[in-house]
């Protein structure tokens, strides 16, 4: 992206980072544990979760910029697989 100009409503690529909240992976695999061990179930419905995109660069080189979205499970998975619009 250094270097170039992005004409605004238009698509581009950029390698970036996953972060994950671990507090919220440890309780899932806290509760999956407890519910093997313990003869329950836990009902996990993945379409809840929600996706945040965070996008932080530099305007010029020093004008601080960032824009943040938020997708659903549902936005973000057809994203993923090519259908919809990123961030």
């Amino acid at each position: 992206m250094w270097g170039k100009t992005i004409q605004p409503q238009s698509p581009i690529l950029v390698d970036g980072r996953v972060n994950v909240n671990g507090q919220a992976v440890m309780q899932l695999l806290l509760a999956g544990f407890s519910s093997a061990f313990g003869g329950q179930q836990v009902d996990f419905d993945p379409t809840k979760m929600k996706y945040v995109a965070n996008l932080n660069a530099p305007i010029l080189g020093m004008i601080p910029f960032s824009v943040s979205q938020e997708y659903s499970s549902d936005e973000f998975v057809e994203m993923i697989q090519g259908g919809g619009d990123a961030l």
